[in-house]
């Protein structure tokens, strides 16, 4: 019996070292995935387009979610867990921060599914009225509002753990699911519909295309030649530009669920296994790793922009002039 236990004991402990390293590599390949995604944007003038905004906060946000688990889990590996508890600052501090980082990234899900939906349902208004320089501004109350719910949720878990218990470290506890959850739920909801109503869009144009298009002679395509995009051939390369922003929409599903439900299940109903919690965490992180190679084989400006600098700029310039592509313009 007291060997199952001490077998049982070595083998978590074991699957700990092991889920700890694996992070602190995640946790590096996301600040300098991302770190290069932002520079990427910054640096290129024909990436500065309001859905490349988009994707440069949520590198942003990625680059803090990767550096908070990369220091986290190499405190936790070498062990000083107690002087980060002891540092009050540091403490408080890294766990804001963290709620900071994942509540920009929900709620610029959000933003991206609304900005998608007006961009297909009305281009014309979208065209005229939105500039990248907007899309940055209306960014200001995302953050805002993240850093503010990061500090509510700080504040009460500090005044929830009651004097001589320590400060808050980056796991969040009972307080965050009253706030973090409901928070999750409103968003995936929001981009759900969203996204949603954007298939409608694109089915009911797709339908109308087929009834008001009769099918030409090829000889007669022929001697037409070539001739600037329709309207229709616009909104269809607006529609293949949907599918970045909808793959990265279901890679945040994927990866935020599992850790929301057994989070509100181990902190309000029943514990739930420390392995079961770090693997569900871990998938957590995995999604600010997974946002860049999402961008990379999604977007064909960004990755020919993301390549090697000698490359860069006719790559780039072949790829506008045969893509000719609508969605990064926009």
């Amino acid at each position: 019996m007291n060997g199952t236990l001490s077998s049982n004991s070595t083998s978590h402990a074991q699957f700990g070292g092991t889920i700890n390293i694996a992070s602190i590599v995640l946790g590096f390949v996301i600040v300098v995935l991302n770190a290069r995604a932002v520079v990427t944007i910054g640096r290129t003038r024909a990436l500065k387009t309001t859905s490349n905004i988009y994707v440069a906060s949520l590198a942003v946000t990625d680059v803090m979610v990767g550096s908070m688990l990369f220091v986290m889990k190499l405190v936790e590996h070498l062990g000083y867990c107690e002087w980060l508890d002891d540092n009050k600052l540091a403490s408080v501090g890294a766990f804001c921060l963290t709620l900071t980082a994942y509540m920009a990234s929900t709620l610029t899900t959000v933003a991206i599914a609304v900005d998608r939906y007006a961009y297909i349902s009305w281009p014309n208004f979208y065209k005229s009225n939105v500039t990248p320089r907007r899309v940055v501004l209306s960014m200001l109350p995302v953050w805002t509002v993240s850093f503010g719910l990061a500090v509510l949720m700080t504040a009460l878990k500090s005044a929830g753990q009651g004097q001589g218990q320590g400060c808050p470290r980056s796991v969040p506890g009972k307080e965050s699911v009253y706030v973090v959850s409901p928070v999750y739920v409103i968003s995936c909801v929001i981009s759900g519909t969203m996204y949603a109503r954007i298939s409608r869009v694109a089915l009911r144009h797709r339908k109308a295309i087929a009834a008001a298009t009769p099918a030409a002679p090829i000889s007669t395509r022929e001697e037409q030649g070539p001739s600037a995009p329709s309207s229709q051939q616009q909104f269809a390369q607006r529609i293949r530009g949907m599918k970045m922003f909808l793959v990265v929409f279901g890679a945040f599903f994927v990866c935020y669920t599992p850790y929301m439900v057994v989070h509100a299940l181990h902190r309000l109903v029943i514990p739930v296994h420390s392995t079961v919690y770090n693997i569900c965490l871990f998938l957590l992180a995995f999604n600010s790793f997974l946002n860049v190679p999402i961008f990379l084989s999604l977007n064909a400006e960004f990755r020919e922009a993301f390549g090697p600098a000698c490359f860069r700029s006719h790559r780039l310039n072949q790829t506008r002039a045969r893509d000719g592509d609508v969605t990064d313009a926009a």
